[in-house]
């Protein structure tokens, strides 16, 4: 026997398939979305870098160095960043949020390497065990700003966003699910039990008009359709009993016609039987009465005989 599958199985598994293309396509989403939020992150730090140049480079006559520095501090102290530093083409550093770090010298090659690129470097770091980023901006007069923030902002914004839309989606999964599977029971499931237990009611002989329940869908054609059919099917049945007593009388009334003309015709047969046995006999006797006069005739004879012969010897 063929396997059939519930209506709800199949509904089922297509919301199971839907809500994993929602989450797929929600995925791609949210790293497009994360993605966004970076560079604009990024845009925002360059833009800072920007005030930060122009802000710094001033004569000393205008800025002395520790309100510089005392700028800069102030600036790190905001959200996601860690450090903010004004570097010169030598590798000093000029200004820096960290303590104890300004007028020292950086040394590294590969970090000085990146501040000839002449161009706005980003590269992930390590500070103080966190992963970050970090920009180098090519600012006025061979300065460069040198400024380490962390995307966490980002991150938690992302986890906002993916969180609130999983509640936004699963919310309304679990609306549209209730009311595909209301109206699939109300509308499809219910009506085609009826249809169900009516065909194999149908099938037992049961020709009871009709399903009482008729949805404005396609269902509602097909119960309609089968209220016709039973109609039709009954109408057939009463036909067919009638018919059925009409054949009984018929058949009642040949056998009676038959049985009367068998009892004839046994009674004629006994009639033609007797009248042959009566001729039998009359043949019987008929017989027996010539076989006796012929022997008297031989018996005649043979004494014609004997007295002809005696007639012929008295005469001689």
């Amino acid at each position: 026997m063929k396997k059939r599958y519930s209506l709800y199985t199949i509904v089922f598994v297509l919301i199971i398939a839907i809500a994993v293309i929602v989450l797929f396509f929600g995925s791609v989403l949210a790293n497009y979305q994360r993605n966004k939020l970076t560079e604009g992150k990024i845009q925002e730090i360059v833009q800072l870098a920007e005030v930060i140049d122009r802000t710094t480079y001033s004569s000393s006559a205008l800025y002395q160095k520790n309100i510089k520095e005392t700028m800069v501090e102030e600036m790190a102290g905001f959200s996601d960043l860690r450090y903010i530093r004004v570097i010169t083409e030598d590798g000093g550093i000029n200004q820096s949020s960290i303590k104890g770090e300004s007028g020292k010298k950086i040394t590294n090659p590969n970090i000085l390497n990146l501040f000839l690129a002449g161009s706005v470097i980003e590269a992930d770091v390590i500070f103080n065990g966190e992963k970050i980023r970090s920009i180098i901006y090519p600012g006025s007069g061979g300065q460069f700003i040198w400024i380490g923030f962390s995307l966490e902002s980002v991150e938690e914004m992302c986890r906002e966003i993916v969180f609130y839309g999983f509640l936004i989606i699963t919310g309304c999964l679990v609306m549209i699910s209730l009311t595909i599977f209301l109206i699939l029971r109300i509308s499809i499931i219910v009506p085609l039990k009826k249809v169900i237990e009516a065909f194999k009611d149908a099938r037992d002989g049961g020709l009871e008009p009709s399903i009482d329940t008729e949805p404005n869908t396609e269902i509602g054609e097909l119960i309609d359709s089968f209220n016709e059919m039973i109609k039709d099917l009954k109408y057939y049945q009463l036909n067919l009993e009638e018919a059925k007593d009409v054949l009984e009388v018929k058949i009642d009334s040949k056998a009676k016609e038959l049985k009367e003309l068998n009892e004839n015709l046994e009674s004629k047969i006994q009639e033609r039987t007797k009248e042959l046995q009566d001729k039998v006999d009359e043949l019987e006797k008929f017989r027996r009465l010539t076989v006796g006069r012929e022997l008297k005739m031989k018996k005649m004879k043979k004494i014609i005989e004997k007295l002809k012969e005696r007639i012929e010897k008295e005469n001689k």
